[in-house]
């Protein structure tokens, strides 16, 4: 499952459009399937960019997670849309980045694993409250 978030900015506004692609097959993937995945990725975004009357050749940046099929210098995603649009520099996701770096902290220091865990164990029961539930 691939998650796509296209942010655009027109003349007058700021623009966001969110998307998510199945890309798991019903059976497991092969290797055909992988290498297939980043043009199956491509084509879906640049049919988002149409649906919103957007042009490809405007694309200013790209981040991923840093999965090989994405970022990947050879076949992967951002090599396929910087062919055609030069000027779509990749970028790392930040988000990714925080995660990872969180991560090595909350190993490191008891204090910050155990805040972390405490934030998640807030967010998961607010998650599940039933008034927070009727209010969506």
């Amino acid at each position: 499952m691939a998650t796509i978030r296209i942010r655009y900015f027109t003349k007058i506004s700021f623009g966001s459009s969110f998307g998510i692609i199945n890309s798991k097959c019903e059976n497991s993937p092969t290797p055909l399937e992988e290498a297939q995945l980043p043009q199956q990725l491509k084509e879906t975004i640049y049919s988002m960019l149409a649906q919103l009357s957007l042009s490809p050749s405007r694309i200013r940046g790209q981040g991923y997670d840093g999965a090989s099929n994405m970022r990947g210098h050879i076949h992967g995603l951002r090599t396929l849309i910087q062919n055609d649009c030069s000027s779509a520099h990749y970028v790392h996701c930040f988000a990714h980045q925080l995660q990872l770096t969180l991560v090595k902290v909350a190993h490191k220091h008891v204090e910050v694993e155990s805040l972390i865990d405490l934030i998640n164990l807030a967010l998961n029961t607010i998650g599940v409250s039933y008034k927070r539930r009727d209010e969506f």
